[in-house]
């Protein structure tokens, strides 16, 4: 019987499960049998298990709610109380998924995993315990748990942040954030890329991207292109927003816009692009990294984005425009500008973790066997 990992993660937002994804990918050629559950939904009762839905609405109607949720719980003692109040839902259902799974290694994508499935761990079968952060820079005490038997970290930043909360600095490695194989291939031909997309071979092309639940204010974002008339086609995610998709495809637009929802055609859109308009999501971040692509920031998650926004920037890699104007202003400056968009690029590339997945994969799999 094939060694199992399972992977406990969320479809709270888009990143969480495509760091879990990209790990089961990287985990293909050790041959193990990896599940990926989503712990909330199978771990709380209903109707609570649908509790994550509620994160898209939050963190877009009302950020500085969810900065409040995310500050109230910053704290050791203020952590453990909240997972205090969590165990009785959980507890059952995450004992019982163990058991059922039987798995050679367990990993965690999601904060609130972590203490949780050690402790369930602890009236199951004991085995190796892995956390992979999934934020860049800043790190919520709910990620840091010193019992893991490992805690891999997506940057230097990220590892401080781990250690100031307490855990074991051996325990800890930093291997970057996990992104699907397909980002990091260079593309030989982008007009190629292009036309398979129904794209113009010729005209500088912007990717704008609200993560995974089309957070921010995109249709401003995209009206405020359009009026520019500025030499460009944009691809716009809409997401899992399917009213902002709908909206955007009803609209006769000034310059060439193609909207998509959800979708798992990023590294090709990305291939596709000269750069990308997105808030500061951990998972797109590096995942346009990872494509050499420069970054145009509009906004980011209070609490746990914020930083994400200056460890770009610093780099060399992106621009900050937190108003629309801004953002066209940059673009029309980028347009005019190819060097600076072959520089941002390259900084892009520096700044990336191509291997992390690989990486990550082969820590794993040493505690498998």
């Amino acid at each position: 019987m094939e060694p199992s990992i399972l992977i406990l993660t969320s479809d709270v937002g888009g990143g969480h499960r495509s760091v879990a994804l990209a790990l089961a990918e990287a985990l293909e050629p050790f041959h193990f049998e990896v599940s990926i559950v989503d712990f909330i939904a199978q771990g709380l009762p209903s109707p609570l298990n649908r509790i994550g839905r509620l994160y898209g609405p939050l963190v877009n109607r009302a950020p500085l709610i969810w900065h409040a949720l995310y500050r109230l719980t910053e704290g050791q003692w203020r952590t453990g109380f909240l997972l205090r109040c969590l165990k009785p839902l959980f507890f059952k259902r995450l004992i019982s998924l163990l058991w059922t799974t039987n798995p050679n290694v367990v990993v965690s994508t999601h904060p609130l995993a972590n203490h949780l499935t050690v402790w369930a761990l602890r009236r199951t079968r004991r085995v190796p315990m892995v956390t992979m952060i999934t934020d860049l820079v800043r790190v919520h005490p709910l990620w840091v748990c010193s019992e893991v038997d490992l805690c891999l970290a997506p940057t230097e930043e990220a590892r401080r942040e781990a250690l100031k909360w307490g855990i074991p600095g051996e325990k800890v490695k930093v291997v970057g954030l996990p992104v699907g194989l397909a980002f990091t291939k260079r593309v030989a031909g982008r007009d190629t890329v292009r036309a398979e997309l129904g794209l113009e071979g010729d005209l500088f092309t912007v990717l704008i991207s609200g993560g995974g639940e089309g957070i921010g204010d995109l249709w401003a974002l995209v009206e405020a292109m359009a009026k520019a008339r500025l030499e460009m086609q944009l691809i716009v995610v809409a997401g899992r927003n399917r009213k902002l998709k709908d909206r955007l495809e009803e609209r006769a637009w000034e310059i060439p816009i193609h909207v998509t929802g959800f979708t798992e055609k990023m590294p090709a859109l990305m291939q596709a692009a000269d750069c990308i308009i997105t808030k500061a999501g951990p998972s797109t971040i590096s995942e346009a990294l990872g494509c050499g692509l420069p970054l145009i920031i509009t906004s980011a998650i209070p609490g746990q984005e914020e930083a994400n926004v200056d460890y770009v920037v610093r780099s060399g890699a992106g621009i900050y425009t937190p108003k629309p104007e801004k953002a066209v202003a940059a673009l029309r400056e980028l347009i005019a500008s190819p060097g600076t968009v072959e520089q941002m690029g390259e900084a892009a590339w520096q700044l990336a973790h191509p291997q992390a997945a690989e990486k990550a994969a082969r820590l794993i799999a040493s505690l498998a066997q």
